[in-house]
This record gives structure tokens, C-alpha cells and sequence, in this order.
């Protein structure tokens, strides 16, 4: 599967997500995506998603 047909079929999801939430009049979403993931805070943004913070995680790796 190539990125435009998985970015395609994440919206169709989403969309269809919002709809399941919104007929359970559930009206508050939240998701959490990394910050250089900037295609993924595009497409949750184009289907009405706001940031809502921004935090900075700091992880140390033990061998």
C-alpha cells in the first residue's frame, strides 16, 4: 500500500470514528501523536482536530 492510499483509508477511519462518537453524543476526542509526526498532526487537523498542548518528553535508553 503506498502513503496516499493510507493516508486516504486513516480519514475515511477517522471520519468514521468522529460519526460512531458523535451519535453516542460523545463530544470530546483526544489523540496523542509525536511531535515530528507532522503528517499526522496534519491529517488529524484537517478532520477538525485541534492541538489542544504541547509537551516535551525526554527518554533515556539503558543497554
Amino acid at each position: 500500500m503506498n502513503k496516499k492510499t493510507a493516508i486516504i483509508i486513516l480519514a475515511i477511519l477517522i471520519g468514521a470514528a468522529d460519526r460512531w462518537f458523535a451519535e453516542r453524543n460523545i463530544n470530546q476526542i483526544s489523540v496523542v501523536v509525536q511531535g515530528r509526526n507532522v503528517k499526522a498532526q496534519r491529517l488529524y487537523q484537517k478532520n477538525n482536530f485541534l492541538t489542544s498542548s504541547v509537551e516535551l518528553w525526554y527518554h533515556l535508553w539503558f543497554n
